[in-house]
């Protein structure tokens, strides 16, 4: 046990050194010092927000994910990521209830970034399309988006840390 532990520690203390490593090479402006493509340092990136994300920093990772998109252009993954950590937001946004309308406005949001990463690669189209339809269900419904004043198809700033306009969507009809 004691073995394991230490080799789990050691594992551990080597994946934080390389991913300083990996922070390194994405705040060093010249590839060539770094010795790999753009192409590359986006996979880093986004490697990176993963591990934040798991972490639970998601605006951390969001960043990362940002950078990612725009050192690997045509890439779809990031903004998959991001979209994951908006839908995985509606406990840590709705006061940790989980439930009721700060809960469910995350998914816009979500909505979104699935859509940007299906319209800038095509290979993740599927997953997106999968995701939106996922989150279909856990939309406000109509009456609810009438009754706050709202309209559908108008714009919504959603809150806490995702802090991004959207448009209002209805749903759970």
């Amino acid at each position: 046990k004691a073995r394991k532990a230490g080799d789990e520690a050691k594992a551990d203390s080597l994946k934080k050194v390389a991913f300083e490593w990996y922070e390194m090479s994405l705040e060093d402006s010249s590839t060539e010092a770094c010795d790999v493509s753009s192409d590359e340092k986006g996979e880093l990136a986004y490697r990176l927000a993963d591990s934040y994300y798991r972490q639970g920093a998601y605006s951390k990772a969001r960043t990362l994910c940002y950078k990612a998109a725009e050192l690997k252009s045509g890439w779809g993954e990031p903004y998959m990521l991001i979209g994951t950590m908006y839908a995985s937001s509606g406990k840590r946004c709705s006061g940790g209830k989980g439930t009721g309308w700060d809960a469910q406005v995350v998914a816009w949001a979500a909505m979104d970034m699935w859509s940007k990463a299906k319209s800038v690669d095509a290979n993740v189209a599927s997953k997106a399309n999968s995701q939106i339809a996922k989150y279909k269900k856990y939309l406000p419904t109509s009456g609810d988006i009438f009754q706050r004043g709202l309209t559908v198809g108008g714009s919504y700033k959603v809150g806490c840390w995702i802090n991004k306009s959207t448009k209002i969507r209805a749903g759970g009809e």
